[in-house]
């Protein structure tokens, strides 16, 4: 079951007994069925990029490589001496831009921000599109950069129009 069908299946459990799911079998809508009469189909909404002649894909799906390839870099400086701890506060919107480039801007910038002891709340900017923001991290890690928050610009357009 996937992880939409099993938030949507606790829900349906707090306002009926009976719910059955996938009453047609498997990969056959409805997903559930409630009291006999209510069909219930579960969709996970998401905004998609499209561009000509390439296959649509998700928000989520584009951040992935982003999310990945800063990972792996903040998991470089772990074996670091550094007392420090701090907590990375990821901000981007569309176009990313080169994932490659983005790496290596950032190994370079908080290597550079560990050598120099920069004063935090220190930003740096990995691309046209994509920051950091570090932060002193009162956290109980062996991780010299942990992820404290990522912020996607363009999901939180669809939220706030103002944006």
């Amino acid at each position: 079951m996937k992880e939409e069908e099993e938030i949507a299946q606790a829900y349906l459990y707090t306002i009926s007994n009976d719910v059955v799911p996938w009453p047609d079998g498997r990969n056959v809508p409805p997903d559930f069925k409630i009291n006999e009469i209510i069909a219930v189909e579960v969709r996970r909404l998401s905004k998609n990029i499209i561009k000509r002649n390439i296959k649509p894909k998700s928000l989520e799906q584009d951040a992935i490589p982003l999310f990945h390839a800063l990972s792996k870099v903040f998991r470089e400086f772990d074996s670091s001496i550094s007392d420090n701890k701090y907590w990375i506060f990821l901000h981007f919107f569309r176009p990313i831009g080169k994932i490659s480039n983005i790496e290596l801007v950032a190994k370079t910038e908080l290597d550079n921000f560990l050598k120099n002891k920069r004063p935090t709340p220190y930003e740096i900017k990995l691309s046209r599109n994509v920051s950091v923001t570090i932060e002193k991290g009162n956290i109980k890690s062996n991780k010299v950069f942990d992820i404290g928050m990522i912020s996607d610009l363009n999901t939180a357009a669809l939220l706030n129009p103002c944006i």
